[in-house]
């Protein structure tokens, strides 16, 4: 396992490209990001459930997910 203050830096795709937040008002938070002009993929979820999550690119081309507080 590396350990993060071993890495001396990073590029875009090495591993470091994954987060997860949880947030309670889904909608509106997708909503704030793509007006404040960030990449935003549509909602998602599985067939038939309400979608609970989506993706959005930070400044730095990393993909973070926003998924629905339960």
């Amino acid at each position: 396992m590396i350990k993060w203050n071993e890495i001396g830096s990073y590029e875009l795709g090495n591993g470091f490209s994954h987060i997860a937040v949880e947030i309670d008002d889904l909608e509106a938070a997708r909503d704030k990001h793509i007006e404040k002009g960030y990449e935003v993929t549509p909602l998602k979820g599985l067939l038939g459930q309400v979608p609970h999550y989506y993706f959005v690119t930070d400044p730095d081309g990393y993909k973070v997910v926003v998924i629905r507080a339960k």
